[in-house]
């Protein structure tokens, strides 16, 4: 569960498998290695091709962040007895181009900070199914809005998740 802002690389190594944590280290290289690409297609200035590069990345952030590392622990009100599921409140194609950018702007990113920031940018909260539905077919809808912004016009209320928000410095 999600309780701090910044966690030191032994904290992380603690709260994941081995085979997770080696998945981590593969994606902070696929970020590394990738940002060249990432400005080229940036320079071209076609969003359509940073969209399709950044896309790209949205399954591997998938496939770390459904550790408990990345669960903020924060639940709809309507998540009763059914099994909830996860909802990046910021949306995995986002979290990819903050994590592009923050490359950019330093390019030596550690590899504990690129951790802090997966972790600020790929965590979840708990909804029901139904609510999930309705948060991806408007976020089809406004594609400038985070996942977390959404919700409040889609009728889902989160306990904690502004303090969280704020905690994480995400406006």
């Amino acid at each position: 569960m999600l309780k701090k802002q910044k966690y030191s690389l032994k904290e992380i190594k603690t709260k994941t498998t081995d085979k997770l944590f080696k998945k981590l280290e593969v994606l902070y290289e696929l970020f590394k290695r990738n940002l060249t690409l990432y400005k080229k297609f940036k320079a071209l200035e076609d969003q359509e091709y940073v969209e399709m590069f950044i896309s790209m990345f949205r399954s591997p952030i998938w496939d770390v962040t459904l550790a408990p590392l990345f669960k903020s622990g924060l639940k709809s009100t309507c998540v009763t007895d059914t099994k909830p599921v996860d909802d990046h409140f910021i949306q995995r194609i986002k979290a990819a181009k903050f994590l592009f950018e923050i490359f950019c702007e330093n390019p030596k990113t550690t590899f504990v900070s690129f951790l802090n920031f997966l972790i600020k940018y790929g965590s979840t909260v708990a909804m029901t199914k139904e609510e999930h539905t309705l948060v991806t077919n408007a976020a089809k809808k406004n594609k400038e809005a985070m996942n977390y912004q959404i919700y409040e016009s889609c009728g889902i209320e989160i306990p904690g998740l502004s303090e969280l928000l704020q905690s994480l410095e995400i406006e």
